[in-house]
């Protein structure tokens, strides 16, 4: 009789896991949550602008001089959050509206409102957690919508932050 050797390996799902950050209680469960929740990359900017004064429903995109103000996403995507800044020191009250693969009122999927005191002279107004997914070939379009008289923002910056989603 001799001596059999019996080799054993572990399988993921009953080596234990705990990390605070996760709901997971095994190693197999580990990585299918880093997995489901991992992006592409942590974040980055697309940049938008307006040079000069930016009328009443202007659409916002890489550049005014662009006939269609679509943005368009190669990949799959999410949008983060966004900042702007702009040239004037007081401007009027205004709404940044948000579409979805249109210009119409239905495509629309997210209307700020910033208050008075962040439509100041380079002021960074932000979302947190917009978390909005878009498919590769969808588009975004931004617009401005004035909803008082007086003056307007002009030589505007607005930064999209987004992330690569598998």
């Amino acid at each position: 009789m001799g001596n059999s050797l019996i080799i054993s390996t572990p399988v993921a799902e009953s080596i234990p896991f705990s990390d605070p950050n996760f709901t997971a209680t095994d190693v197999q469960a580990g990585i299918i949550e880093a997995k489901q929740n991992a992006e592409g990359f942590p974040r980055a900017g697309l940049s938008l602008t307006h040079n000069g004064t930016v009328g009443d429903l202007a659409w916002i995109t890489y550049s005014e001089l662009l006939a269609n103000p679509r943005i368009l996403f190669p990949v799959k995507t999410r949008i983060k959050e966004f900042t702007w800044v702009n040239a004037n020191v007081s401007i009027r009250a205004l709404s940044f509206e948000f579409y979805k693969n249109g210009q119409a009122i239905g495509d629309r999927f997210e209307i700020v409102t910033p208050s008075a005191t962040d439509r100041t002279n380079g002021y960074g107004y932000y979302i947190w957690a917009v978390d909005r997914d878009f498919l590769a070939g969808e588009s975004l379009y931004v617009r401005v919508d004035y909803t008082a008289a007086g003056t307007s923002l002009s030589d505007l910056a607005l930064v999209v932050w987004i992330s690569r989603i598998p």
